[in-house]
Order: C-alpha cells, then sequence, then structure tokens
C-alpha cells in the first residue's frame, strides 16, 4: 500500500472513509479487494492515520468470537460501533480478566528467522492475521528491539515487528504456558519484545536480554535507584495470577464466559470514553471546506 497527497478527486470519485458507524473496517475493506489487483481510492489525511481505530486493526472481531451468540456482520458492528473503537476496547480487556486470556504481543525479530517464528505461532496458537512492521536498526543498549550481524562487524540490523493479537488458552495455566513458550521461542530465534505486552520472563532470563549495568548506571545517573525497575514494571507476578484460584464464587463467576465479558462492557460504559470519539474535530470535515 503506498499513498500520494492530493488536493484534487476526480468527479467520477468518493473519499472512502473509515470512521462512520456504518463505513467498513480498514482490515475487511483491504480483505474484500481482489489479491494483487492494483486499485486507487481517495482517503482523507485524518481518516487515514486513524484507520485502524475502529475495530481495533482486527481484534474487535475477537469480540464476537468470544460471546459466540452475537453474529459478526455489518449491522452488528453499526449498532455495537461505540465498543468498537480501540480506547473502549482497553478498556473493556483490562476492566475483565480478558488480558490473561489473549494474546497480545508485538515481537521483533530478525528477518532471517521472522519465517520460522511465524511457523511456529501458526502451528501452536492459530492466531490470524498477523500485523508485519518494519523497524529501523537501533544500537545498544537500549530497551527497544534490536539485532546485530556478525558479518558485518556486528553492526545494528532492521528487524520485522510481528503483532501477535487473539484469543488465546482459557484454563490460567495453559495461557502462562503458551506466554512461555513463545517467550522460549522467540530467544532462540533472535527476537525481543516490545515491552507494553505481558512479560513473563524470570529476572534472571530478562537480564540476559538486556544490558543490566548499562541500566543501573542511567538509574544512578538520574537518581532513580528508589523507583521500580523496568522487570518490575512490566513481568507478570505469576504467583498472585495463579492466587485466582482461591478467590469468592462470585469473583471467579465475573471471570468465567460470559460474565467477563459483560463485565468488561460494563467498565468500558463506566469510563464514558464511548462519548470521545463523537467529540473529535477531524470526524466532522467537510470535503472541500478548510478549517
Amino acid at each position: 500500500m503506498t499513498g500520494q497527497l492530493t488536493d484534487d478527486i476526480p468527479l467520477s470519485e468518493s473519499p472512502q472513509t473509515f470512521s462512520g458507524p456504518w463505513d467498513p473496517w480498514f482490515y475487511l475493506h483491504v480483505k474484500e479487494k481482489p489479491s494483487g489487483v492494483p486499485s486507487t481510492e481517495y482517503i482523507p489525511i485524518a481518516e487515514y492515520l486513524f484507520r485502524y481505530d475502529r475495530g481495533g486493526f482486527w481484534v474487535g472481531a475477537e469480540a464476537f468470537r468470544y460471546f459466540g451468540f452475537v453474529p459478526f456482520n455489518r449491522f452488528t458492528r453499526w449498532f455495537l460501533n461505540d465498543f468498537m473503537h480501540t480506547r473502549m476496547m482497553y478498556r473493556a480487556l483490562h476492566g475483565s480478566d480478558m488480558s490473561f486470556r489473549t494474546m497480545i504481543q508485538d515481537l521483533s525479530l530478525p528477518y532471517d528467522t521472522a519465517e520460522t517464528f511465524i511457523d511456529y505461532t501458526s502451528q501452536e496458537l492459530g492466531i490470524w492475521p498477523l500485523w508485519l512492521c518494519p523497524l529501523r536498526a537501533v544500537d545498544s543498549p537500549t530497551f527497544h528491539p534490536n539485532t546485530t550481524d556478525s558479518k558485518q562487524g556486528g553492526s545494528p540490523q532492521p528487524m520485522l515487528n510481528i503483532g501477535l493479537w487473539g484469543l488465546a488458552a482459557t484454563d490460567m495455566d495453559a495461557f502462562i504456558r503458551q506466554n512461555r513458550h513463545l517467550e522460549e521461542r522467540l530467544t532462540e530465534l533472535g527476537g525481543r519484545k516490545v515491552l507494553y505486552s505481558h512479560t513473563y520472563y524470570t529476572e534472571q532470563e530478562f537480564w540476559k536480554l538486556y544490558d543490566q549495568k548499562w541500566y543501573q548506571e542511567l538509574r544512578q545517573r538520574y537518581s532513580a535507584t528508589t523507583l521500580p525497575t523496568v522487570y518490575d514494571k512490566v513481568k507478570v507476578d505469576v504467583g498472585r495470577l495463579t492466587q485466582t484460584r482461591n478467590m469468592s464464587w462470585i469473583r471467579r463467576l465475573a471471570s468465567s464466559w460470559p460474565f467477563a465479558g459483560f463485565v468488561g462492557i460494563w467498565c468500558a460504559i463506566r469510563s464514558g470514553d464511548h462519548k470521545l470519539h463523537k467529540q473529535l474535530g477531524w470526524m466532522n470535515w467537510k470535503l472541500g471546506k478548510k478549517d
């Protein structure tokens, strides 16, 4: 997909939008295009920049899959549009226990091992589609994904980011094992995580991947040694997580299907974020009108 800025639209064309309740989700729109057949569309800049907001890339489809009894079609996407914006879906995800049943990982690998990793995730997790995004080369030390090429004197090399977003195991032990196996395979293939996602490394494993000496010196330089470390911030407390087996029957019920989904929806509604997308100035654009 390539783009070119223009101020002119042929009279025979209409602007393609993705922000309206009846508009297509961007990924579904692209999916309907004939493979290998070039096409030209005119998309307003703001619509292009926020094209993945509705549907949260394609993860919004997983909400329909989770409940099962709600069909996934244009009418239901219109009817539930307020809940299908990325901010609302994150509210629902974190307001329930669904973040521990959903694989949301961005994993970056050297180009020569990326295909092997995709084969692994396809076989073990079956999550599709995948997000593929090239990353520029980054010098060490850093917490950004980075890799070097020994054949070129250890110079930093570009990487491929793979977004792995979809439903995972519903059993907590199985979910933890999936994540641990994923991390092990990622390390074997020279990859690194983007650290916004769940991290199940032990502290020893974590600091084998990142330069702890450099990091400690950085903390000392900025008088930050009393603050939690990066590892403290990103790790998942597995011990605390597994204690959910001992919680009250009400909590267990609220964490089970389909009640966890309804709890998430309630948390999202309570946040009031469903009103925000209706107040965005860029959504009120008019063709040919200048602010």
